[in-house]
């Protein structure tokens, strides 16, 4: 598991997590409903967590913290000398433009993902979706096979229980 890169991330508890393109004014949104308000690092991936010459990367991650700290800074300093991490969540939020999406997501997975947790990926779309319910099945089924992760494609805003 790759250490915590802190000036990229949040760590937070509530019970809404919300992943919006703030840098672009992309109307795309999702919200990760935490009910058990479990702590979770939110990482905008897309705003330098590694370098352009690394490929395309996807706009966000979120990872469950699994340790047993409950104050930020013990959290933090745990995490990144014994990480305890949990299940991955990948978000690229999209105008319309879906195909766009699967390297940024798949170009992450393969830097981020340790391959051992819970990992789902998510294409929030806030356009009309230029491909038909049968096109996004293809791509769906073929993203699995290919990342071991599942892949969720909705319209805009959507919200996801963790």
């Amino acid at each position: 598991m790759k250490p915590i890169e802190i000036p990229h991330s949040e760590i937070t508890n509530v019970s809404k997590i919300l992943c919006h393109d703030r840098k672009h004014k992309s109307k795309s949104t999702i919200t990760f409903i935490n009910k058990e308000n479990k702590w979770y690092f939110k990482t905008e991936v897309d705003e330098e967590l590694f370098s352009n010459k690394d490929g395309k990367k996807c706009d966000f991650k979120l990872e469950q913290y699994c340790g047993k700290k409950n104050c930020v800074s013990d959290i933090v300093t745990e995490s990144n000398e014994c990480p305890s991490n949990g299940a991955q969540y990948y978000v690229e939020l999209k105008g319309e433009n879906i195909n766009d999406a699967i390297p940024q997501l798949e170009n992450t997975i393969k830097k981020l993902y340790n391959g051992i947790e819970e990992g789902k990926a998510f294409i929030i779309f806030s356009n009309k979706s230029p491909n038909t319910s049968t096109a996004n099945m293809k791509i769906i089924k073929s993203f699995k096979l290919k990342n071991k992760i599942s892949l969720i494609i909705h319209k805009t805003p959507y919200e996801y229980n963790l």
